[in-house]
C-alpha cells in the first residue's frame, strides 16, 4: 500500500525540497571547510557529492525533455524503471478513418491522408477522454505511414497525432541508464536509486507511491515524480521532486496494449434485478456526466463514455399487480477515476417479506400440529410443528389466514381456532395457536351378560355409532361434546333373554365419562297348575321383555287397608322388585294417561280380581301389556301371572265396576255391560 503523507500540499512539499537543498547545500560548504580537520567528514561530503551528483543528472535530463515540450505522461512507473512522453508540438488531428482502417487500431501501416512523418521520429497519438500511446515512425511513403507498434486508438472518436520523444530510465545489471529515440547509455551506478510518485488529492492531502500509473487513481492525480539515492555507506542521501501534471492525457499506453483491451472510454454498467417482467423498475441514476445525470433507468443498461467523477444510483420501492417490491442498491456510489475503465451498479428488487412464527401451546406432549396456510396470489403451504416448538416462515408481507388441523392424542382431539395474521415488511409475526381439547371420553362398564355374550349397543347423539357390548369396560375416545343415548339390544339364548335400560349420558369436551350398563335376564318360572298357596309375605315383580319403558312405566302401586287409601309405592324401571305384605288389596295402574282402567286384587288371593274405569272423563288409549307375578319373600313363585290391559275407552263417568255373574277371571265391563277376559289370561 502507498504511504500517505499527512498534512502537507504540493507547494509545501516543493517549498520543503527546496529548502533542503539550500540546507545541504550550505550544509555541504560546511562539511567542505572540515575535511581538512577530519577524514571522516570528507568521506560524508564524498558520499553527499555522489548522490547529489545523481539525482542532478535524472532531474536535468526529465527536466532537458520537459524544456522542449510538455509532460504527457508515464506508461511504466515503478521504482526501478519509467518511460516518459513529452510532446513538442501542438499536435495535428487525423481525419476520421477510411473504411478499410476502421481497425486501425490493431494496425501498423495507416493512412494518415496529409501527414508527413520523418522515421524514427517518436510520435503521441491521442484519442478521445486522453488514450494515448507513443509510437515510433518506422518508415514512410507519402501518407501511407508504418510505426513500431499498433495504434492501439480506436477510429471511432476525435484522434491527433503529436510530435513527441520518449525518455526511458531504467536500472538494469547495476547502472541507471537513459534511452531517448533509441539512444541507450549510462547515467550512474544503480546503486541506491529508485523512484517514487506524488499523487494529490481534490483535499489537497499527498500520497507517496511505488507506482506512477496511471494518472488517475483513487489517491488523487499524479503531481510529481521524485527520484532518491542512497551512498554505498548510507552516509548521505538525496530525493528532489520533478513536476508531472499532465491535463490531457489520463492513460498512456505500453507498445503492446490496445484500446480494445483497455477501453478508451469510460462506461457505467447498471443492472436492475429482481423484478417480474412487465414491472417497471423506480431508479435514477447521478453523475457528474450531463448527458447521464438524472437519467430515470427503466432496464439493465451500459451507459458508453461518461465523465470521469463519481455516480450514485437510487432506487425506490414499487408495486406491481398489487404486490410490493423492495428496492436495494448495490455499489453506489462509485468514482471514475479516469476516462477509462467501468464501474457496476445494481438495483436489486425483493418482495417485502417478513416472518410468519407459528406458535402452538396447548397440545400434549407428542402431539404434532399440521397448519395450513394461505395469503396472497394464491399462496399456499402448509407446515408441521409439535409441542412445545415453534416454526419460522419468510413470506411476502401481507394478510394470511392460518388454520390448524385438529390433533389427535391419546384419548382426545385437540383443536384450535382459524387464525389471521399480517405479515409486515422485515418484523417477525407471531400466530399462538391455543389448542385445547375439543372431545370428551366415554367409558361404559357391562355386567350381567352370559360369558361370552355381546350383543350392539346404538349410540345417538352428536356422533352416532354402533358399539359391541361385552362384559367389562369398553372405552370410546375422542366423543364430540353434547347428549347422547346408548340404547343396548337386548340379548337372548337358550338361558332367557337379557336386557339393559338406555342410558342418557353427556360428554363435555375434555372430561372423561363412565356409566353403567346393567344386564338382567327375563328366565320366569313357569306357573304351576294350581294357583294360590298360604298367604304371607309376596314380593310383586314387574317385567317388560320388549323393554318398553315408555309403555308401561312407570307403575304405581297403591296399598289399601279397609278401603281407605294406606301408601303407594313406585317401581320405576322394568325388572324391577317390590316386597309387599299379604292380605292388602292393592290398585295397579300405569301413569300418564287420561284414562286407564283400574284392577284391584289382594296378594294371596289373586283370583278375587275386580276391574273398573275411574270416575273421570275417558278417552282413546294405548293397548298396554305387561306381566305381575307373585313370589314369597324366599323367592318361591306363589300366584298365577296376572295380565293387565286398558282398552280403548270412549265414554264419560262410571264408578266401580261390579264382577257380576262373571266367572272369574272374566270381570264386568262397565262399557259393554258384559262380562270380559284380559287378554293376556291363559
Amino acid at each position: 500500500m502507498p504511504r500517505r503523507i499527512q498534512g502537507f500540499t504540493l507547494i509545501e512539499m516543493l517549498v520543503a525540497l527546496a529548502l533542503l537543498g539550500v540546507v545541504l547545500y550550505y550544509a555541504i560548504d560546511l562539511m567542505v571547510g572540515a575535511t581538512a580537520q577530519s577524514t571522516e567528514r570528507n568521506l560524508d561530503t564524498q558520499a553527499l557529492t555522489r548522490v547529489n551528483k545523481i539525482v542532478s543528472a535524472i532531474d536535468a535530463n526529465f527536466r532537458l525533455d520537459l524544456g522542449a515540450g510538455s509532460f504527457v505522461g508515464f506508461s511504466t512507473a515503478t521504482a526501478s524503471q519509467l518511460n516518459a512522453a513529452f510532446a513538442l508540438d501542438g499536435g495535428t488531428v487525423i481525419p476520421p478513418m477510411l473504411s478499410e482502417n476502421r481497425n486501425i487500431h490493431e494496425l501498423k501501416t495507416v493512412r494518415i491522408p496529409g501527414f508527413q512523418a520523418v522515421i524514427g521520429q517518436d510520435y503521441l497519438v491521442l484519442g478521445t477522454k486522453g488514450i494515448a500511446k507513443l509510437i515510433t515512425a518506422t518508415s514512410a511513403n507519402g501518407d501511407l505511414i508504418t510505426f513500431n507498434c499498433p495504434l492501439g486508438i480506436r477510429s471511432d472518436g476525435l484522434m491527433q497525432i503529436f510530435k513527441a520523444r520518449g525518455l526511458e530510465l531504467k536500472l538494469a545489471d547495476g547502472q541507471l541508464y537513459r534511452t531517448v529515440s533509441g539512444r541507450r547509455e549510462s547515467l550512474a551506478p544503480a546503486q541506491g536509486i529508485a523512484f517514487k510518485y506524488m499523487y494529490q488529492a481534490d483535499d489537497g492531502k499527498l500520497t507517496a507511491s511505488a507506482t506512477g500509473t496511471p494518472s488517475v487513481t483513487a489517491a488523487g492525480r499524479l503531481v510529481a515524480m521524485y527520484p532518491s539515492a542512497i551512498s554505498g555507506d548510507n552516509r548521505a542521501d538525496r530525493t528532489t521532486a520533478i513536476p508531472t501534471t499532465s491535463n490531457s492525457v489520463t492513460h498512456l499506453m505500453t507498445c503492446d496494449e490496445l484500446a480494445v483491451t483497455t477501453p478508451d472510454e469510460a462506461r457505467i454498467n447498471v443492472s436492475i434485478l429482481g423484478l417480474p417482467s412487465g414491472a417497471t423498475p423506480d431508479v435514477m441514476i447521478y453523475g457528474p456526466d450531463r448527458d447521464v445525470n438524472a437519467t430515470r433507468v427503466s432496464r439493465t443498461q451500459t451507459y458508453m463514455g461518461v465523465d470521469a467523477g463519481e455516480y450514485r444510483l437510487e432506487a425506490r420501492d414499487v408495486t406491481y399487480q398489487g404486490r410490493k417490491y423492495k428496492s436495494s442498491v448495490g455499489g453506489s456510489p462509485q468514482r471514475l477515476w479516469n476516462t477509462w475503465g467501468s464501474i457496476n451498479m445494481a438495483a436489486r428488487y425483493a418482495l417485502t417479506q417478513g416472518t410468519l412464527r407459528i406458535q402452538p401451546t396447548g397440545l400434549p406432549s407428542g402431539g404434532t400440529a399440521s397448519v395450513a396456510i394461505s395469503g396472497p396470489n394464491g399462496y399456499t403451504n402448509t407446515v408441521n410443528v409439535g409441542a412445545g416448538a415453534s416454526v419460522d416462515t419468510l413470506l411476502e408481507a401481507g394478510t394470511y389466514t392460518v388454520t390448524p388441523a385438529n390433533v389427535d392424542v391419546g384419548d382426545y382431539t385437540y383443536g384450535a381456532n382459524t387464525y389471521t395474521a399480517t405479515v409486515v415488511d422485515s418484523q417477525v409475526t407471531t400466530v399462538p395457536l391455543n389448542y385445547a381439547p375439543i372431545t370428551g371420553m366415554l367409558t361404559i362398564n357391562v355386567s350381567g351378560l352370559p360369558i361370552g355374550a355381546s350383543t350392539p349397543g346404538n349410540i345417538t347423539g352428536p356422533q352416532p355409532r354402533t358399539l359391541s357390548l361385552v362384559n367389562g369396560s369398553i372405552k370410546v375416545p375422542r366423543m364430540p361434546p353434547g347428549n347422547y343415548t346408548l340404547t343396548p339390544e337386548f340379548f337372548k339364548n337358550n338361558t332367557g333373554e337379557y336386557h339393559s335400560e338406555p342410558k342418557k349420558f353427556n360428554i363435555i369436551a375434555g372430561q372423561p365419562k363412565t356409566i353403567e350398563l346393567i344386564f338382567v335376564g327375563d328366565n320366569n318360572p313357569t306357573p304351576p297348575t294350581k294357583p294360590g298357596n298360604t298367604p304371607g309375605n309376596f314380593t310383586l315383580y314387574v317385567s317388560d321383555p320388549q323393554s318398553l319403558v315408555a309403555t308401561i312405566g312407570p307403575l304405581i302401586i297403591m296399598e289399601y287397608r279397609n278401603g281407605n287409601f294406606y301408601t303407594s309405592y313406585s317401581v320405576s324401571q322394568p325388572n324391577s322388585y317390590l316386597v309387599l305384605k299379604s292380605s292388602s288389596l292393592y290398585k295397579i295402574q300405569t301413569t300418564g294417561r287420561d284414562a286407564q282402567e283400574v284392577c284391584e286384587y289382594p296378594i294371596g288371593n289373586p283370583e278375587d280380581l275386580h276391574c273398573f274405569t275411574p270416575n273421570t272423563a275417558v278417552t282413546v288409549t294405548s293397548e298396554l301389556s305387561g306381566d305381575v307375578s307373585s313370589y314369597d319373600y324366599n323367592g318361591f313363585f306363589t300366584g298365577k301371572d296376572m295380565g293387565l290391559v286398558t282398552s280403548a275407552l270412549t265414554r264419560t263417568g262410571g264408578g266401580r265396576g261390579s264382577q257380576g255373574n262373571c266367572v272369574l277371571p272374566e270381570y264386568w265391563d262397565n262399557v259393554t255391560n258384559t262380562c270380559r277376559r284380559p287378554t293376556s289370561f291363559p
